[in-house]
């Protein structure tokens, strides 16, 4: 299995699953049991857990219990997997539906994926997948698992509907630092001060790169950090490039301010009172903070 994200028509209506053609609705299966994804549904392929939990409830005779990490990190830009497996027993010739939720606290947007035992499926079986957790989410905001278990006897009657014990997922972000210099640009009789450097971030398994997101750049003014700019990364290595109209007088204090990278954490760094800005390109100072 790859780490690409699968996708495959879903339907929860109990009548497609009678006769024959019950057994050929479905476009996507895995081997190890008859699954039905979601288009947010992949095949994990990141590394082990750190911890497992668990949700579990009975109803009509069926028993489920999910298993997930109680945290994932992100390994540079792009989504993280969320590794899960779904235990579940159910009587003979009966209908079981799972349908996972992961949600973010306050958000309207959950992550869902449904899964149903195919009718040549054990009536008591492990199902397993993942969840891709995009880069574009708050990774600040709370993340947890839920699951719902539907039950339908043979002929497609709901006899029960129970929703599992919501779990708690941390979701980390890789660590990332900032850098900032400023320099001079520009003819002598209108130069301008030029703020630049590199954002970049520690992954977990292909070292540093570049960050994404932007720059926020600030001088401080009467006592208070004023904004003068904000830098868009351009390239892959994260490096930013923003001139100012004039110069910076000297003694002035400068903060650039890494933000918006959803899978990487904020970073600031701060030329903290220099003696004197360089007016003639030179590097004037250089600060990383993690």
């Amino acid at each position: 299995m790859d780490s690409r994200t699968l996708s495959a028509p879903i339907s929860t209506t109990f009548e497609r699953m009678q006769g024959d053609i019950r057994r050929r609705s479905w476009t996507r299966r895995f081997a190890g049991g008859g699954l039905i994804v979601a288009a947010t549904l992949g095949v994990w392929a990141g590394g082990p857990a750190v911890g497992e939990v668990t949700g579990s409830g009975s109803i009509a005779g069926s028993t489920v219990s999910y298993a997930i990490p109680d945290r994932v990190s992100f390994d540079g830009p792009g989504c993280v997997h969320l590794p899960w497996s779904v235990a579940y027993v159910h009587p003979q010739d009966w209908y079981l539906t799972v349908d996972l939720e992961l949600r973010q606290a306050g958000s309207n947007s959950p992550l869902k994926a449904s899964l149903v035992p195919m009718v040549d499926d054990p009536d008591a079986g492990t199902l397993s997948g993942a969840l891709c957790i995009p880069d574009t989410w708050d990774a600040s905001r709370t993340v947890s698992m839920g699951a719902t278990m539907t039950v339908s006897d043979p002929v497609g009657d709901q006899m029960g509907r129970l929703t599992l014990p919501t779990s708690p997922i941390v979701v980390s972000r890789n660590p990332s630092a900032v850098t900032l210099r400023v320099t001079t640009r520009g003819r002598r009789s209108n130069p301008v001060s030029v703020l630049s450097g590199r954002a970049t971030a520690q992954t977990v398994t292909k070292g540093r790169m570049g960050a994404t997101g932007a720059v926020v750049l600030q001088v401080r003014r009467h006592g208070r950090w004023a904004q003068v700019g904000k830098a868009f990364l351009f390239d892959e290595f994260g490096r930013y490039s923003e001139p100012l109209t004039g110069l910076l007088p000297t003694a002035t204090k400068v903060r650039a301010r890494l933000v918006d990278c959803g899978w990487c954490t904020p970073a600031q760094t701060e030329l903290g009172n220099p003696s004197s800005l360089s007016h003639d390109g030179r590097l004037v100072g250089t600060k990383t903070s993690w």
